[in-house]
């Protein structure tokens, strides 16, 4: 089986991110601006996010066959 093709691979990472960042984002502002929660918690899940979108791009250009 041949690796996924590189705009695949792109679209697959940030489906994989959307559902939490939206409203991680948004719940998270309104903590902040609450004083719940400090504001650079923020930026550091944005951050983490695109790690994980990263992290899924890289492994979807993994080949799983033989050989590999």
């Amino acid at each position: 089986m041949s690796a996924v093709p590189g705009r695949v691979r792109v679209r697959a990472a940030v489906v994989s991110v959307l559902p939490v960042l939206f409203p991680a984002l948004l719940l998270l502002t309104v903590l902040a601006m609450a004083h719940v929660v400090p504001w650079p918690v923020v930026p550091a899940v944005a951050v983490a996010l695109v790690v994980q979108a990263l992290v899924t791009y890289l492994r979807l250009g993994r080949s799983d066959g033989p050989g590999s």
